[in-house]
């Protein structure tokens, strides 16, 4: 399934969500969640479970809960060489595989962030560069 062009531009304006599985507001997670299943016909799996409660106090507990979800679906999905529209890419922050984005395609990725000090409900899903050197030195793998 090839998604249309420019199909992530309305998404661009959610804003980021603790727990949001939608375009109402998600956190990086949801994004991936939504997202392949709508656009490329890739499931995305979602553990409620290991998201319910309130949002962790700090954030080695939030790291540590997102890094459970995380590695509880990568053992599930086929690593790939190279990075490909449609596929998971997985960011290490921090020395631990926290944060998701969605490939689309010439080096470019999809992603809810949430930058420190971010207020709830602005908006957070922005495009970026894997080469960027932000995150370049954080791509732990990529994943379909």
């Amino acid at each position: 399934m090839r998604p249309e062009p420019g199909w992530h531009r309305p998404y661009l304006a959610t804003p980021w969500l603790w727990r949001g599985r939608d375009p109402r507001g998600w956190d990086c997670w949801g994004l991936i969640a939504w997202c392949r299943p709508q656009h490329f016909g890739r499931p995305a799996a979602d553990h409620a479970d290991l998201y319910s409660g309130a949002m962790p106090a700090s954030q080695a507990e939030r790291f540590d809960l997102q890094a459970s979800l995380i590695g509880a679906h990568v053992g599930q999905w086929s690593r790939l060489d190279r990075p490909q529209p449609g596929a998971v890419v997985l960011f290490n922050v921090a020395g631990r595989p926290v944060h998701v984005g969605l490939c689309l395609g010439r080096g470019l990725f999809l992603h809810a962030h949430h930058p420190a000090g971010a207020r709830p409900g602005v908006p957070a899903t922005i495009i970026e560069n894997l080469s960027a050197h932000a995150w370049a030195r954080r791509v732990e793998g990529f994943y379909d």
